[in-house]
């Protein structure tokens, strides 16, 4: 299960629109159909040729929030997706700041080497000309998900499938 991530923008698109509060076609028909396997369908498909449009126009997308998710995100949408200028930013200091500082390294050695725009420090604001300026999009981006406040959650889980130890004291899902 995923967290809620903040209203605005897009959040991850695996988040149902009725659950966003709003569709991204305006329907109400669209909101109720995206609440079952074949809207939700739909909405991958329609998320996906919105994509493509913006890659064949050299379009830009935004990304905020350098976790696991963000990271996982940009590179997929490099790697579907590659005419797209995409662009990683986060407030914290560098991308997986989580996790150990190696893991940052790496990932940012893959972000780099797949040509993701990465910009730590910063602030998501929007409204600001100052911002996109720092983030080297001046007109803004085309395209903006945010990831910042999605998390797993493991707490549902019967205890007998968690991990005693690892990272944040253990809590993982073991798998074999």
């Amino acid at each position: 299960a995923c967290a809620p991530a903040p209203m605005g923008a897009r959040g991850a698109i695996w988040r149902p629109a009725a659950v966003e509060g709003a569709s991204t076609s305006g329907s109400a028909s669209y909101v109720a159909a995206d609440r079952t396997l074949r809207g939700r369908r739909q909405r991958f498909y329609e998320e996906s040729a919105q994509l493509a449009a913006l890659e064949s126009a050299g379009g830009s997308v935004l990304v905020v929030g350098a976790d696991c998710q963000g990271v996982e995100l940009a590179c997929d949408l490099m790697a579907a997706f590659p005419g797209l200028q995409v662009t990683l930013i986060d407030r914290l200091p560098r991308c997986l700041a989580g996790l150990p500082p190696e893991a940052g390294a790496h990932a940012q050695r893959r972000l780099g080497a797949l040509g993701i725009k990465t910009f730590y420090g910063v602030t998501y604001d929007p409204g600001s000309d100052r911002f996109w300026e720092e983030v080297d999009l001046p007109a803004g981006a085309h395209s903006t998900y945010i990831m910042g406040q999605v998390c797993a959650r493991t707490q549902f889980m019967p205890p007998k499938t968690l991990s005693l130890r690892g990272p944040g004291g253990g809590g993982w899902v073991v798998t074999n």
